[in-house]
């Protein structure tokens, strides 16, 4: 079974930039992008919860730099959705 998460942000740039990152986190199985209602789709293995959960917990710290490093303010408001 999957765990997801939507991601929706005003930014498009921001949001490729998150996906990126979250890749990489070991827990994350897939990242998926809709441009066109620009959000991501994060997907993990349910059998690894904790791991996901604990990746995701790192989404608003790493939107944070990411504002600081692109002197980005346009993406103070995620949306997060967890299924």
């Amino acid at each position: 079974m999957r765990m997801e998460l939507t991601i929706s942000l005003s930014c498009f740039k921001c949001l490729n930039i998150i996906a990126e990152k979250t890749k990489k986190f070991p827990a994350v199985e897939s990242v998926s992008i809709d441009e066109s209602k620009k959000i991501a789709l994060v997907q993990g293995n349910k059998t690894k919860q904790d791991e996901f959960l604990g990746a995701l917990s790192d989404i608003p710290y790493l939107l944070r730099e990411i504002n600081e490093a692109e002197n980005c303010d346009c993406c103070t408001q995620p949306h997060f959705s967890f299924h």
